[in-house]
């Protein structure tokens, strides 16, 4: 099996629900997130340790799963199969059920996974290069190794930082230039580090935009420092 089917096997065996207290988890040799393993569960369409579409008994007791959620139900006092939101369900009569709720229908294809996990140890947190939290639009979770631009300082820049605590207003993380800083999430804008490749395209984007001469753009580009491959 390639990684994918690895971690999709290890999410499936679980019912999309990670083991508790873990962060970090390995299978045959495999390293992945919390992360990771979340937002693969629900592509595959896994809610609460039900997946969509697939018929379960309910003996008469309401699933775990949230009010809103879309489903087909059978009861003893109804023909056939019924639709309606899990909270207008009457479950002391209901049989059996199935999620229906498109937004919960598995994907054909994964938006996102990182394999890689950059596992280091720093004051008692695990440091993650994990990007997870980046593709989904959301803030860096705690532990996670970015690049954060702090606007109430003066001159700021980017620089790498480790996040050790992110709440609704404010978060607290490590950089180069200090030791440990508390900001308001006002001020801050976080993204993952760059890789050499990125770093590369954009610095030679940045020269060849200064000039329509190529000669001379190449000749910049090598005084930069940049070298043909052997």
């Amino acid at each position: 099996m390639n990684k994918q089917e690895l971690i999709d096997s290890f999410i499936n065996e679980r019912k999309g629900i990670p083991p508790a207290g873990a962060s970090i988890f390995k299978v045959n040799g495999v390293e992945f997130t919390l992360d990771v393993f979340e937002l693969r569960a629900k592509e595959l369409g896994w809610i609460n340790g039900y997946k969509w579409g697939v018929e379960y008994q309910t003996n008469g007791k309401k699933p775990d799963l949230p009010d809103d959620v879309l489903v087909e139900f059978k009861s003893e006092r109804l023909i056939g199969w019924n639709k309606t939101s899990v909270g207008y369900v009457d479950w002391v009569f209901t049989t059996e059920f199935r999620i229906v709720d498109e937004r919960h229908k598995p994907k054909d294809q994964p938006m996102f996974i990182n394999f890689t996990v950059d596992r280091r140890m720093k004051d008692g947190i695990v440091i993650s290069s994990d990007n997870s939290w980046h593709a989904r639009g959301e803030r860096p979770p705690v532990g996670v190794e970015c690049e954060v631009l702090n606007s109430a300082l003066d001159n700021a820049e980017w620089e790498r930082c480790v996040v050790k605590f992110i709440g609704d207003l404010v978060c607290v993380y490590t950089s180069e230039s200090c030791n440990e800083r508390c900001a308001h999430l006002d001020f801050i804008k976080f993204r993952p580090i760059k890789t050499e490749r990125e770093k590369f395209v954009e610095a030679a984007l940045e020269i060849a935009d200064r000039s329509t001469n190529y000669t001379a753009t190449f000749k910049q580009m090598y005084d930069a420092g940049f070298r043909a491959p052997d």
